[in-house]
């Protein structure tokens, strides 16, 4: 691993860790469309967090599907909210190019669109530098 990419590890593990911790998120999680764990963060469970990443791929393709099936436009967010309210947040954003997906799970009564939006934003400034807020 090279000085840029460990670099760009630790700032999104230290990203991600910071909304577990600030915004209560059970666990946050940036992963490639093949399931690949980039960084991932969880405040209990690490186990979780390998689950989500292999998992999060899957909830796209199903909702690529789904879309394509009634003539919708692709999907950028799915949320799946289980029984006791905790909600699986998936969001699919490309950076470069390369698509990646932020998959967080949340505990019932936690906003977080807006500290989901601020994780992506602060991934696509650190992978590219150049661009402004």
């Amino acid at each position: 691993m090279n000085v840029q990419s460990r670099s760009r590890s630790q700032h999104l593990e230290h990203v991600l860790s910071r909304v577990v911790q600030e915004q209560g998120f059970l666990v946050a999680v940036l992963t490639n469309h093949e399931g690949l764990p980039l960084s991932a963060s969880a405040s209990e469970d690490r186990l979780l967090s390998e689950v989500l990443a292999a998992v999060a791929p899957v909830i796209e393709r199903a909702a690529h599907q789904s879309n394509v099936h009634s003539g919708l436009e692709a999907a950028d967010e799915v949320v799946i909210q289980n029984v006791d309210r905790t909600r699986i947040v998936c969001r699919f954003f490309a950076v470069n190019d390369q698509p990646l997906i932020l998959a967080c799970v949340v505990p019932k009564n936690v906003a977080y669109r807006r500290a989901m939006n601020t994780l992506i934003r602060e991934i696509r400034q650190h992978w590219n530098p150049e661009l402004e807020p």
